[in-house]
């Protein structure tokens, strides 16, 4: 350390944005992934990027929600600086490996079939044959990604991945525009598309999820500002590591991190497989998980509305990620169990309790990005943001135990170990009245949605 300025262990992870109480409501394949990171800001990021990956493996599942039914698609997009641990991110295509080997022999198999068949007899050779891609390219044209797109089955959620924003920035005026009719309409599973008819896809229907890490130059260079369709479509998170540390490079097993990861991998592989042989899932919510979230998101939204109209329009997307995001755990939860699925699972506790979490994660990540575009729109009274966080803590503990004394509740807060919550208890005057105060808040919130 520099004389006089002293790095701490804190400033160089970078400030956990994740309550601890996510990881252990996670499906295993989550809890055990996630696990191999020693470096908080590291097993954040590949949390995000590894819950868009997975919806990959989760075909003919969807939600049905008051304006359409849904796909399991989401749009993930992770940004930092060099350095900043962003990189651990691109870990979660490894779960894939497995899946994608297997598809590609299965792929080439195929097209050698077809193509023997062709040269046999032309006439009764057929159409050709359905192909597997587990990840595209985003870095290809529009016309290569729409024919992708036909080749695949038409119960494909599509995942694109690319590790630099520049990615969303095509070098031609008509291939970003085209690019960006394909995501934003693969986003929302929209088949009206002017550019799929003019290429002759006319009836084509695709639900895509995206992953992009960038540096924050990247991100404005690819998504030129929250008026950009795009802006609303992703989670969002910061890798806000601090940098000044060089981490040991010896590997802490007999396999690299990467390895590790892969070795799990045939794990996700069997869970796309009975998610095939499926006749199809629907992931419904409880009656009391829809009305938790009604009122979460209507609080969002005032308080999104309070810095900006547009941000406020936002919170309505946000809802419907934060929904897709709990039927994917919820879907891997059931899955690893190994049993046939069945034709409705409703979503389980602890996958909404994950959801619910993150959405605040998320809610306040998409405004600090939106004042990064937008430097000079009012900024956050970041004195509420701490106890408003805390609330939704306490009322997730009143709920599973509705006997919690102030002073177990203030223990409970500062085990969740996010730094902005443990300042707040570090400078109010007195910590139990101040939590006392919020459960208080929280009781009759809940009392409210129980009458």
């Amino acid at each position: 350390m520099t004389a006089g300025h002293p790095t701490t262990a804190a400033q160089n992870e970078g400030q956990p944005k994740v309550p601890k109480s996510v990881y252990s409501a996670l499906p295993r394949i989550l809890q055990d992934s996630c696990s191999l990171f020693s470096r908080t800001i590291e097993k954040e990021a590949f949390l995000h990027t590894a819950l868009a990956a997975l919806t990959r493996v989760l075909p003919k599942s969807r939600i049905v929600l008051e304006d359409k039914d849904h796909r399991l698609a989401l749009f993930v997009y992770i940004y930092g600086g060099s350095t900043s641990g962003k990189g651990a991110a691109a870990h979660a295509l490894q779960l894939l490996s497995h899946l994608k080997h297997r598809e590609q022999v299965e792929n080439k198999r195929m097209e050698r079939e077809y193509e023997q068949a062709l040269k046999a007899d032309s006439d009764t050779a057929g159409d050709p044959p359905h192909m597997v891609d587990i990840r595209l390219p985003l870095r290809t044209t529009p016309s290569s990604l729409l024919a992708r797109f036909d080749r695949n089955p038409s119960d494909t959620v599509f995942l694109l991945a690319d590790t630099e924003g520049h990615a969303l920035a095509s070098p031609t005026h008509k291939d970003h525009g085209n690019l960006r009719e394909i995501l934003l309409k693969g986003a929302e599973g929209e088949e009206d598309g002017q550019l799929w008819k003019k290429e002759g896809h006319v009836n084509l229907h695709v639900w895509l999820s995206l992953l992009i890490t960038s540096t924050p130059k990247q991100m404005t260079d690819g998504i030129h500002s929250t008026e950009d369709g795009l802006f609303s479509r992703f989670l969002w998170y910061e890798t806000a590591g601090k940098g000044g540390k060089y981490y040991d490079p010896r590997p802490s097993g007999k396999k690299s991190l990467q390895g590790r990861i892969q070795e799990m991998a045939p794990r996700v592989t069997a869970i796309y497989d009975l998610m095939k042989e499926s006749e199809g899932v629907d992931v419904t919510f409880t009656e009391e998980q829809y009305d938790q979230h009604t009122e979460d998101f209507q609080t969002m939204m005032t308080e999104a509305h309070d810095l900006s109209a547009q941000l406020g329009n936002f919170v309505g997307r946000l809802g419907k990620r934060v929904l897709r995001a709990a039927a994917t755990f919820a879907l891997l939860r059931k899955a690893e169990d190994g049993q046939r699925m069945p034709r409705t699972v409703v979503c389980d506790e602890l996958s909404w309790h994950a959801a619910e979490l993150l959405a605040r994660v998320w809610f306040e990540s998409m405004i600090k990005v939106y004042h990064t575009f937008n430097p000079t729109a009012a900024k956050e009274d970041e004195d509420n943001s701490a106890p408003k966080q805390a609330l939704i803590l306490i009322r997730d503990y009143l709920v599973q135990n509705p006997t919690l004394k102030p002073k177990a509740v203030v223990q409970k807060l500062r085990q969740e170990d996010l730094s902005g919550l443990t300042m707040w208890l570090n400078q109010v005057t007195n910590a139990n009245n101040s939590v006392r105060q919020l459960m208080n808040t929280a009781k009759a919130e809940l009392e409210a949605c129980n009458e």
